[in-house]
């Protein structure tokens, strides 16, 4: 009777967990396709400065001499175009096409129509997949310039996450009950410490998973997320109980999708920590530990020695080690502006040169932007605070109990204050989960 009692329990556990993780699984595939596709409609939009650059600087395919990293290498790091980007010029006197990186070899053959439509996405096949198009008209030459990027990236991801979500519904179940993460082997040879994970695994405290640059994996965060883990990644378990579980990523790049309540979750990198505050997010770390945070939905908090930054869905921020995080801002801001973030954050500058950087943020900041002049009071020195208050009240009027003087002083009850009036939730929520990380 007793053993009846227990396995009917264990069933209707079973069941609801397999319910909540089918709908979850659902609303985070929903969630991650606009995700994939909107960056790929922004990297298509920035594409042609990129392509033209490199079509004047080369014949069409093959371009100027050099390697990826090379003269006429092209960009396609993390926010750049990705690799097989393709480019062509037609003019009167002919057609010049480019293939992203310049020199390495690859080569893209997107079948474009004749008369494509001017300044609109439009979606085309071609060899190797689809692709995402934009035409301009060139303004140098008067010809027509078609940028075209690759989806396949975009889609082979989202055929993963369901064949993902699958297996690691599936190895949940199996370890539920035990405090323990169960890792599923998505491609090539995942290690956990010395193992090679054939199937699916378990991820024991202390232990560090890695994957090569072919393989990737899936790892079940106890019953509150999942995380998804890209080829070249190097992560430890720190230690998982109820309501705390952490990782320390040395290397690489993970994605976190987290359904449990807000600070449960934590990852632990030589810059930062980025803890989830009920989200979705891309956590990247480089060789030499910089760091790249982006939200794709809910929001994540990133501290560091005391320096802190909440960033929203659709934001990013970056970090570096002795530094902590930067400043975060909407992905959709222009490249200067975000040069100009980027060397507040971490250039060495005299006070003029941050001056100037300061003036090209703020001269591009929208309304939206105010979560990142919010920010920016705390990351400039109390000299240069009063144009960012002044620009700031403008978007976004702070409430009678902030003051010029308090801002300049640094005082961060005034700075919560102002926060609670920019339409992003109030300061109290996230503070309550300072302790996660403190």
């Amino acid at each position: 009777m007793i053993v009846s009692l227990r396995a009917r329990l264990l069933a209707g556990l079973l069941a609801l967990t397999a319910a909540g993780m089918l709908i979850a699984g659902a609303v985070t595939y929903a969630e991650q396709r606009s995700f994939s596709y909107q960056r790929v409609d922004e990297q298509t939009r920035d594409a042609p400065f990129l392509l033209a650059r490199e079509l004047d600087a080369g014949d069409g395919d093959g371009g100027r001499a050099g390697g990826p990293d090379g003269p006429g290498g092209g960009d396609s790091g993390p926010l750049g175009p990705p690799a097989g980007t393709y480019g062509e010029l037609r003019t009167p006197a002919g057609t010049r096409s480019v293939t992203l990186p310049v020199g390495s070899g690859i080569t893209a053959k997107p079948d474009l129509p004749v008369d494509p439509p001017l300044d609109k996405l439009f979606t085309v096949s071609g060899d190797g997949g689809r692709y995402r198009a934009l035409a301009q008209r060139d303004p140098r030459t008067g010809g027509t310039l078609i940028a075209a990027v690759p989806l396949r990236e975009a889609d082979q991801q989202l055929e993963r996450l369901l064949v993902v979500e699958a297996l690691v519904i599936a190895a949940v179940l199996l370890v539920l009950g035990i405090a323990s993460w169960a890792v599923v082997r998505v491609t090539g040879q995942p290690v956990v410490g010395e193992e090679q994970v054939v199937e699916a695994g378990r991820l024991p405290v202390g232990a560090w998973l890695q994957t090569d640059p072919a393989s990737r994996a899936s790892v079940a965060i106890a019953d509150i997320g999942r995380l998804d883990v890209d080829p070249g990644t190097r992560l430890q378990l720190l230690g998982t109980r109820e309501g705390n579980h952490r990782v320390a990523l040395q290397r690489g790049t993970v994605h976190a999708l987290i359904w449990a309540p807000p600070g449960e979750f934590v990852v632990e990198t030589e810059a930062s920590t980025a803890i989830d505050l009920g989200c979705a997010y891309t956590l990247t770390v480089a060789p030499g530990g910089n760091g790249m945070i982006e939200v794709s939905m809910g929001w994540v908090g990133f501290e560091h020695g005391g320096r802190e930054a909440f960033i929203p869905a659709g934001a990013r921020c970056a970090t570096r080690p002795g530094v902590g995080p930067g400043t975060p801002y909407y992905a959709d801001i222009g490249e200067p502006m975000r040069q100009a973030i980027d060397q507040l954050d971490f250039a060495a500058m005299d006070p003029a040169e941050r001056r100037r950087a300061l003036g090209a943020v703020l001269a591009d900041a929208r309304p939206k932007d105010a979560m990142t002049l919010w920010h920016l009071l705390a990351r400039v020195p109390a000299e240069d605070r009063d144009p960012v208050f002044d620009h700031l009240a403008r978007l976004a009027p702070p409430p009678a109990s902030v003051t010029r003087e308090g801002i300049r002083a640094g005082n961060r009850a005034m700075r919560d204050a102002w926060w609670d009036t920019l339409g992003l939730g109030t300061s109290r929520w996230w503070r309550i989960w300072e302790r996660s990380w403190r």
